[in-house]
């Protein structure tokens, strides 16, 4: 999905930008309004294309590299682990300014081993 914006993008195709839009009215608006919570209202817009971004960057990833993105079981793994790594992070002093990156490195993590070991 990410190459076909970047292509479409590059080849100046407005209506192929206004199809996916009303196609998806949905999440354009469930999106906007999740980064309006997130980002307090400010920055919304590009809140809102980072998203996009990582979301067609990941399913891209997935469709190319064969690995599972979106399914139950990772999804699973992913909170139960989560949950277990930031209660320890955030009891240890010198991990809990940092819970961003301990969070980033927990879901690399545990998508390398949901797809190594579970699929």
């Amino acid at each position: 999905m990410l190459l076909q914006v970047i292509s479409n993008l590059l080849s100046l195709n407005v209506s192929w930008f206004v199809d996916l839009s009303l196609g998806n009215l949905f999440y354009l608006f469930a999106f906007i309004a999740v980064m309006h919570i997130f980002m307090n209202g400010k920055g919304v817009l590009k809140g809102f294309v980072v998203l996009c971004l990582m979301i067609w960057f990941w399913m891209d990833f997935a469709a190319v590299s064969g690995a599972t993105l979106f399914v139950g079981g990772l999804l699973a793994f992913y909170y139960i682990s989560k949950m277990a790594l930031l209660i320890f992070a955030e009891s240890t002093p010198k991990l809990k300014q940092k819970l961003i990156i301990v969070s980033e490195l927990q879901f690399i993590g545990a998508f390398v081993l949901y797809n190594l070991y579970f699929v």
